[in-house]
């Protein structure tokens, strides 16, 4: 498969701009015409509206080039790399339960798969089609970076250094902020869940595989700036940056697996597993 650089920058540009600002204009939408208050039409909204803003675009992308999502590692066999997947995700679920350990919360608080209630079929299926969601559109704009940008080719592991290590850094700071004004000691464990994962693939990198640099930091930078919400609310605020942070880190895994690995499966299950075994937030807002 091969896309022109200005076709693949237009693509990148419309499946981006969809995710970043299609949030607030939903919210304005819904301000102006309040379908929530249309009995099931809110918990129709809730599982529609992330799909829309992560997935239908790249999917009317790919019909309208004519390409086939085998381009884009989903022609293997359904269910390859799956182990791999939830593997790698083992970290942060270990995270999660320490925090809920520490805080004195049952494990299930940490597993959403587990913590079954009021409203646990709708939560979950929202978690499961975000998330989802999240990993398709990293695997596209992953894949359509190659072709949009200058080639700026290093190896998988130097450019997940060097990538990582900015996001390593506002990590941090947002994590001992978010620490502050929260005072919960998920604010630390839950990063270093997300490091763990980025250790356990970097690890798992073998030979001297190489990499377009746009690759890795297009979905990094995309999710992170579509996780991230403004408040003139200064906890909000930090709540928004710490969020952004660790889905950004997220973003740079499934980018490293799919050009890793060839095959989109693995980063599938990988959002699959974080959906329903961590407490890792939902990212995308309306508003």
């Amino acid at each position: 498969m091969y896309t022109s650089p200005d076709d693949a920058r237009s693509d990148l540009m419309l499946a981006g701009a969809v995710f970043i600002f299609g949030p607030i204009v939903v919210g304005l939408l819904l301000a102006t015409v309040p379908l929530g208050r249309i009995p099931l039409m809110g918990s129709a909204l809730s599982l529609a509206v992330p799909a829309v803003l992560t997935i239908l675009v790249p999917f009317l992308l790919v019909r309208y080039r004519r390409e086939s999502w085998a381009d884009y590692g989903f022609g293997a066999e359904v269910g390859q790399g799956a182990g791999t997947g939830i593997v790698i995700a083992l970290p942060l679920v270990v995270a999660g339960l320490a925090v809920a350990l520490l805080s004195g919360q049952p494990a299930a608080a940490a597993l959403p798969a587990l913590a079954i209630g009021p409203a646990w079929a709708l939560q979950m299926g929202v978690r499961l089609i975000t998330w989802v969601g999240l990993a398709v559109l990293a695997v596209f704009v992953t894949v359509k970076a190659r072709d949009a940008f200058r080639a700026d080719y290093r190896t998988i592991p130097e450019a997940m250094v060097e990538i990582g290590r900015i996001v390593a850094l506002v990590a941090a700071g947002a994590s001992l902020l978010r620490l502050v004004t929260t005072q919960s000691i998920g604010s630390l464990i839950l990063p270093l869940g997300v490091a763990g994962m980025g250790v356990l693939v970097y690890r798992g990198v073998k030979g001297p595989t190489s990499v377009s640099r746009a690759a890795l930091l297009t979905p990094t930078v995309l999710l992170a700036i579509g996780s991230l919400f403004i408040s003139f609310s200064a906890a909000r605020l930090v709540e928004g940056i710490w969020t952004g942070a660790l889905v950004a880190a997220v973003g740079l895994i499934m980018g490293v697996l799919r050009e890793h690995r060839g095959s989109a499966w693995v980063v599938i299950t990988l959002a699959v597993a974080i959906a329903l075994f961590t407490p890792l937030p939902v990212p995308l807002r309306l508003g």
